[in-house]
């Protein structure tokens, strides 16, 4: 089986003057050591890292600008000795589908530039919460005609497909849902989940990240044989417990390591893989949200309640980048803090940012379905809104 391993990377967004403690705790527990043991060479993985992170990472200080500069540094040479390909996104990680054609456009090349600085010439995209519409599609090959694109199948009919399709001349990259969102999150699943399909066998690949005979199980039961296609978060393999120590400090799931010994981890461009051509027309709005449909592809609270974002967050912080940005930013806030998901956030990793920065935001908002939201969603977090 050849294995194809795309690792999507970034720090949600935070304030000027404000670095919560994860930032640090990422880069030291996971990204560092990742970057490690990608130099390392054991696998070929398609890594990318949104523009705002390095930029914001550039912008550290002391001890934790030093861990920020070597792990970029880590990527750049791991791009250059053709260990990885590098791949871009949307600068700001907004949900592209809710953006004009001339954001969409100012937000793709400004990533690429940031990524091909810093780390290398991308290959391929990554929409930001794999939201993505015929719209997006079309924006990004007229940009970047070359490049291939990851998407969920549920952007398909097929409710399960994975491979590489040709779209015209184009490609997309087709990846499962629902094995995204289990190779994440399977150790927060104590029972299967109710979107799973029925044939998919819970009590064999539930131990998705930490056995090898669990993730090849994984693989053919989402119907990847020959082919077996990856997506997932860097920060968070195996519900933030998939990551495991080896050799001088080095982390890498245990599972994707194990296999490492039997499978070819290979790159997209390494050989022809594509299958039957699809019309543009049969690809539908999705994301990676499981629990997302054709008709609501993008779980989301009523936009009109972050109408007044930008104003209230200039308001408050008065921030010295643009206010694009924060138009850009507020499509992605309530996506990750308040958007009705099949998992539940977890406020206590992102403490910090939703006590310094999401209260004083939804209480000068004042939307009662946004303050009702956030309260529910707070309610676990002992410190009341």
């Amino acid at each position: 089986m050849k294995i194809l391993d795309f690792v999507h990377a970034y720090q949600p967004f935070q304030p000027p003057n404000f670095v919560p403690q994860w930032v640090n705790q990422n880069l030291t527990d996971i990204y560092l050591p990742v970057s490690r043991a990608i130099l390392d060479g054991q696998m070929k993985q398609h890594i990318q890292l949104q523009g705002w992170t390095i930029d914001s990472y550039l912008k550290l200080k002391g001890n934790t600008l030093k861990k920020a500069q070597s792990f970029i540094h880590n990527l750049k040479i791991a791009a250059a000795n053709n260990q990885i390909r590098v791949g871009f996104s949307a600068y700001s990680h907004p949900i592209l589908p809710f953006l004009s054609d001339e954001v969409i456009k100012r937000e793709l090349l400004e990533d690429y530039q940031v990524v091909e600085r810093n780390i290398g010439k991308p290959a391929w995209f990554w929409p930001p919460e794999g939201a993505i519409d015929q719209r997006v599609l079309s924006i990004v090959h007229s940009l970047f005609p070359d490049t291939q694109i990851v998407i969920s199948d549920k952007c398909l009919d097929e409710p399960i497909a994975s491979g590489f399709y040709h779209i015209a001349q184009k490609g997309v990259i087709v990846s499962s849902v629902y094995l995204k969102d289990l190779f994440m999150n399977a150790g927060v699943y104590p029972d299967k989940p109710k979107y799973i399909p029925p044939h998919i066998e819970w009590e064999k690949i539930r131990d998705i990240t930490t056995n090898k005979e669990a993730l090849s199980q994984g693989f053919h039961l989402f119907g990847m044989h020959q082919i077996a296609i990856l997506t997932r978060d860097m920060e968070n393999a195996g519900s933030k417990e998939g990551l495991f120590e080896f050799k001088d400090g080095h982390k890498q799931v245990k599972a994707l390591q194990e296999l490492a010994h039997e499978h070819t981890f290979v790159h997209h461009d390494d050989e022809q893989f594509f299958r039957e051509g699809i019309d543009i027309k049969k690809i539908k709005g999705g994301s990676w949200e499981p629990k997302a449909t054709f008709k609501k592809p993008y779980p989301y609270w009523n936009i009109s309640s972050w109408k007044n974002f930008v104003e209230v967050f200039c308001s408050i912080y008065q921030p010295d980048f643009p206010t694009e940005t924060l138009a850009v930013l507020a499509s992605d806030v309530p996506w990750h803090y308040l958007a009705p998901k099949e998992w539940n956030p977890n406020p206590g990793y992102s403490a910090d940012f939703v006590s310094l920065v999401m209260t004083p935001l939804v209480r000068k908002i004042d939307d009662k379905r946004l303050t009702d939201a956030f309260t529910l969603m707070t309610q676990d977090f002992k410190k009341g809104f």
